[in-house]
């Protein structure tokens, strides 16, 4: 007599859908890699973009606020380098969450035919401008060390900021990229939100520089801390641990309903998709 197996769905489901996640890890290895060699195919200039998109930030927002408005860093080294410093972390998440709100709308061919986590989608989407941000972290050695920045030791941990950083940029875009499938204007919202929201952090120009009546736009910006830690441990200067701690229990409080959300309206969108 045959044996019989008989299959039941579980009495659960993951809330999170992390433990799913790991169990199909080779999937989100392959769409990372497939973001990144397709990221800048048959592009003139390739590779070099994930150089030149945030040099040209810095290039601007020198230019406004070091030549125009006469902002000091008052920091060793070029404003130059000082911006760059904010520029990276600050990249890293803007490209992260803008990329991540687009995966499952950029992905609705794959969503109808193969199942996978979906949460794998939101999250590969980051995997691309956290390999730029390397790249643009030894640019950011090689400016620093040209213009007489005196670099610190702990600079080697400042990487770390940087994927810290990825991690803001995908617990807000895996919320967004589900509600980008109902509500479609979110992503034509999106870079004026980020827009606004680099100027309420001081990237292009130091948090001192921020009167005592606007402290509070500093204290409820979860970005400040990455901003202001990759600067220390780039130069040696104090660590903003204030900011960085606030910084990192937004996170988690941000993060999880974010996941929770996730959870439970990616299970609709193929129908809406």
């Amino acid at each position: 007599m045959a044996q019989v197996k008989i299959i039941t769905p579980r009495s659960h489901r993951p809330l999170l859908g992390i433990a799913e996640l790991v169990r199909h890890r080779r999937v989100l290895y392959f769409l990372v890699w497939r973001d990144i060699k397709v990221r800048y195919k048959q592009t003139a200039l390739g590779a070099a973009w994930a150089v030149v998109h945030p040099l040209i930030n810095v290039v601007v927002l020198t230019f406004v606020f070091h030549s125009l408005a006469n902002v000091q860093s008052g920091a060793q080294g070029s404003y130059a380098a000082f911006t760059f410093g904010g520029v990276l972390p600050w990249t890293v998440f803007a490209a992260s969450a803008s990329r991540a709100a687009g995966a499952l709308i950029g992905n609705a061919h794959l969503l109808g035919r193969y199942y996978f986590p979906r949460l794998a989608l939101p999250l590969a989407a980051c995997g691309a401008p956290l390999v730029d941000a390397m790249v643009g972290f030894v640019v950011y050695l090689i400016l620093a060390a040209a213009t007489g920045q005196t670099l610190a030791g702990t600079v080697a941990v400042a990487p770390l900021v940087l994927f810290m950083s990825a991690l803001w940029g995908s617990a807000v875009g895996i919320a967004l990229s589900a509600a980008v499938v109902w509500i479609r204007d979110i992503r034509q919202v999106l870079p004026l939100l980020f827009q606004a929201w680099m100027l309420a952090t001081p990237v292009g120009y130091p948090a001192s520089l921020v009167p005592d009546k606007y402290a509070f736009v500093i204290a409820l910006n979860p970005m400040v801390g990455p901003v202001e830690t990759f600067r220390a441990l780039a130069t040696g200067g104090p660590l903003p641990a204030e900011s960085l701690v606030l910084s990192a229990v937004a996170l988690v409080a941000v993060g999880v309903p974010s996941l929770l959300f996730f959870r439970a309206a990616s299970q609709r969108c193929i129908d809406v998709i």
